[in-house]
């Protein structure tokens, strides 16, 4: 890991921290580089309005029509999801989701998407409820280049 994936897992880390602190049911995280699109927080609001969730991913690293065969569509524009996150751009939690990142993340052995993802995955065992919006509701906006991975400054992880 480089030591800007350890600071950037450390910040997510934080608001989750500050965001169970505070008291919130429910918090957005958002990349820098994040864009959303019109109206997302309405089709969020109605795409969840009546299924339980803890983990909505409103972007993935993936294609929306990759993986169709482990992704379960819940219903139009909601799908099960599955080893989703890639760069964390933007998802949603609830406090279970919170609580469970918290106490799993440390120590830090994996970039934040890393542990984001897990959730999503069938082997993670986490008994979280996961899903990815598609169309996603997060977009790239193609003006910010990510170094926070790359081959320098690389830190151990055990």
């Amino acid at each position: 890991m480089t030591r800007g994936e350890v600071g950037c897992a450390l910040t997510h880390y934080k608001m989750w921290l500050i965001a169970l602190e505070r008291g919130y049911d429910k918090v957005t995280f958002l990349e820098d580089d994040a864009s959303p699109v019109e109206g997302w927080e309405d089709t969020f609001n109605t795409l969840t309005s009546d299924i339980e969730w803890d983990v909505v991913h409103l972007h993935s690293h993936r294609k929306p029509d990759e993986r169709t065969a482990q992704r379960v569509k819940v219903k139009r524009g909601l799908y099960t999801g599955y080893k989703e996150g890639g760069g964390s751009l933007g998802y949603v939690l609830n406090k279970n989701a919170m609580e469970w990142l918290i106490s799993n993340i440390l120590p830090i052995q994996h970039p934040v998407d890393g542990y984001t993802n897990r959730l999503s995955a069938p082997w993670a065992n986490s008994g979280l409820k996961c899903f990815i919006t598609i169309p996603y509701l997060i977009l790239e906006d193609g003006t910010t280049v990510s170094i926070i991975g790359g081959n320098r400054d690389k830190v151990p992880t055990s």
